[in-house]
Formats: structure tokens, C-alpha cells, sequence
């Protein structure tokens, strides 16, 4: 008689080397979504189910799924100075909070507008595909960044753009 191998298979494993087999929840608001600085992606916990069979697996950390939601945290990651640390310097001079990014309500102001459609129109929602968009467009999101901060600074910001 042929013995038959066995292996334990941990439960956060699954989701990690096997996507496919499952179904993933929206991300978990708590922790909520954070930047990763060495990486310049959107990460969160999101819980999923394994196949058909519909196991509960538990949360992983992942990067955040692609949609609307990624663009307005990478807008707030960049507005906060956590995308690009030169822009920190600026933080305590924006006109609206970095998080209002994320409000039901943001689009009833037209500055969250112009800096979300100039993120979805390039498909800039990490860090490297911002600093790609730079070396081409050097001016990229500068007006829409403008509009973040009072008048008297905009001289001052143009001068160092893109701040890398």
C-alpha cells in the first residue's frame, strides 16, 4: 500500500499563492489602507473566501484593489506628503483636508475633482506610476495641486516641480 503525502497548508497562505481560487470582500476599513513607503502602493487587510466551498480565509495584506476608491487614497497619500515627502512642507497650508479625497460628498468641491480626473486620466495610483508620467509631463498635476494651496505659494511651489 502507497502512503499518500500530506502537507499543512496555513489559511493566509491561500489568498497569497492562490487568487484565483478565491473570492475577496472589499477591504477592511479597520486597519484602514495604508501607503507603503518603499513600495509606493496602496495596501489594505481584505478578507476572502476559498472557491466554491466558500471557507472563510482570514484577512491578508494586499495591495488595494484597482477602482475609483485607489485613486482618491493615492489623491490623499500625495496631498498629505506621503507620496512625495517635499510636498509635507505644504501640508499645513492646504485649503481642505486631504481626507475630505475620500467623503460621499468630495465632488461638491471642484479642487477634489481636478486632482482625481488628472490621477484616473494618466491611471497614476502609486508611485511609480507617477514618477513615470514625470519624466515625460513635468508639469503633471501642478495646476491641479494648485489648487490646494493659497495663491501667495504657487510661485514657489512651480519652482520645484515635480517634487522628487
Amino acid at each position: 500500500m502507497k502512503e499518500a503525502g500530506v502537507s499543512a497548508v496555513e489559511a493566509q497562505w491561500v489568498p497569497q499563492l492562490l487568487p484565483q481560487y478565491c473570492h475577496f470582500s472589499p477591504p477592511l476599513d479597520a486597519p484602514a489602507p495604508w501607503l507603503c513607503s518603499s513600495s509606493g502602493t496602496i495596501r489594505c487587510q481584505q478578507p476572502s473566501t476559498f472557491f466554491r466551498v466558500g471557507w472563510p480565509l482570514p484577512a491578508v495584506e494586499m495591495e488595494y484593489p484597482e477602482g475609483l476608491e485607489k485613486y482618491k487614497l493615492f489623491a490623499r497619500f500625495l496631498l498629505e506628503g506621503q507620496i512625495c515627502p517635499k510636498l509635507k512642507k505644504h501640508r499645513a497650508h492646504l485649503l481642505s483636508n486631504p481626507t475630505i479625497m475620500l467623503k460621499t460628498w468630495a465632488k461638491l468641491q471642484p479642487r477634489t475633482e481636478v486632482l482625481l480626473s488628472a490621477l484616473v486620466s494618466k491611471k497614476v495610483n502609486c508611485r511609480e506610476a507617477l514618477t513615470a508620467v514625470w519624466k515625460t509631463e513635468d508639469k503633471y498635476l501642478l495646476s491641479a495641486y494648485r489648487q490646494w494651496i493659497p495663491e501667495s505659494m504657487h510661485q514657489d511651489v512651480a519652482k520645484c516641480w515635480p517634487p522628487l
